[in-house]
């Protein structure tokens, strides 16, 4: 079996050069346990923060070097020494960035009903039902209460999470703005049901004021890029607007926090900022363990009942050695991609 392992500790820009593929022995199952053949596997931005050399933010904990590192993934069992997972039966879980896994009755796990091609189904699945989407409906949601008619404002509109703030802002009867880098992107946010707003990479805060102004301001706002962009649309917001701090990539190589711009606009606009993280950790059978419970039980039939609607988009990688240049293009692509980013490991 093959992993990727975190061979040092990134400072500053991550590289290929931190991670390593390497081979380790098919492990003899427990009683218990069984063991996945992983075939599609996804990362995320936000695991940046945990390979730094000190932990920088509360609850990220550092990926230990020469270890394997979690992600989500859809594997199948191929031995198994659990009657409650028979050989056949497939999964989605986070014990990813490796071709096979062992997992037992405590691993974090869906199982899935899979129709038609596997690899299409759960590269549909890890875009449509799993962590970016369930982000995306978080924060329109729960944190940003979207309302038909409100205008809603999403940096990184054609990431993972920012393409389906706009398709579901959109579907939710709001007019939708989608920032990104690029006119072939903004043509993408506008095939989506919004409109493209382009910021070059690299433009001041000063810049990106001046680029946002000439919209109309903003009922809500989703911030998955980093603070000049945040504290940019905070000056084209409305009277009371909503602003959704979620997630903020800039920010993810830094090991000590930088320092941010003034924030009397809140102020003057009666402005309302929260954070927003879906990971609640809640006792099981608890009143809020329940209501997180039915939270994902409506994003789930929200899905469903649009299934028809929603674009799946990804960028899709071959092969594990191709996992830490798939990592690493989240921050420095050579070709930037669009969607989630995902591999089929065979």
């Amino acid at each position: 079996m093959k992993q990727v392992v975190l061979k040092q500790h990134a400072v500053g820009e991550i590289s290929t050069d931190n991670f390593e593929v390497v081979t380790k022995p098919i492990p003899e199952i427990k009683d218990g346990e069984f063991y996945i053949q992983n075939f599609v596997c996804g990362t995320d931005p936000y695991m940046r923060i945990s390979m730094n050399p000190v932990e920088t933010f509360p609850n990220y904990p550092m990926v230990e070097l020469g270890e394997g590192i979690p992600g989500e993934t859809v594997g199948i069992v191929v031995e198994s020494k659990n009657k409650d997972f028979p050989v056949g039966t497939y999964l989605w879980h986070k014990l990813g960035w490796r071709t096979h896994s062992v997992g037992n009755k405590d691993t974090e796990h869906f199982k899935l009903n899979i129709s038609g091609d596997r690899v299409e189904f759960a590269k549909r699945y890890l875009t449509l039902y799993s962590l970016v989407s369930k982000t995306a409906y978080y924060s329109l949601t729960r944190v940003l209460k979207v309302k038909e008619g409100d205008v809603v404002c999403v940096s990184g509109a054609t990431g993972g999470v920012g393409n389906l703030v706009v398709q579901f802002a959109n579907l939710m009867g709001a007019k939708v703005y989608g920032i990104t880098s690029t006119e072939e992107k903004a043509k993408l946010v506008e095939q989506l049901g919004g409109t493209g707003i382009v910021v070059p990479r690299k433009t001041n805060i000063a810049g990106i004021q001046k680029i946002l102004k000439e919209f109309e301001p903003f009922d809500a706002y989703h911030e998955n890029v980093g603070n000049d962009y945040f504290f940019s649309a905070l000056q084209n917001m409305s009277y009371s607007g909503r602003m959704s701090y979620c997630g903020v990539m800039s920010l993810y190589q830094n090991v000590m926090p930088t320092p941010g711009p003034n924030l009397f606009a809140l102020t003057v606009k009666d402005v309302t900022i929260r954070g927003c993280n879906m990971t609640k950790d809640y006792a099981y059978g608890s009143e809020e363990w329940k209501q997180q419970f039915d939270w994902i039980s409506e994003f789930e039939q929200f899905v469903t009942d649009n299934i028809d609607a929603i674009k799946c988009i990804n960028s899709t990688y071959s092969g594990i050695e191709a996992m830490p240049e798939q990592f690493v293009d989240h921050f420095t692509p050579k070709d930037p991609g669009s969607g989630k980013s995902l591999c089929e490991l065979n």
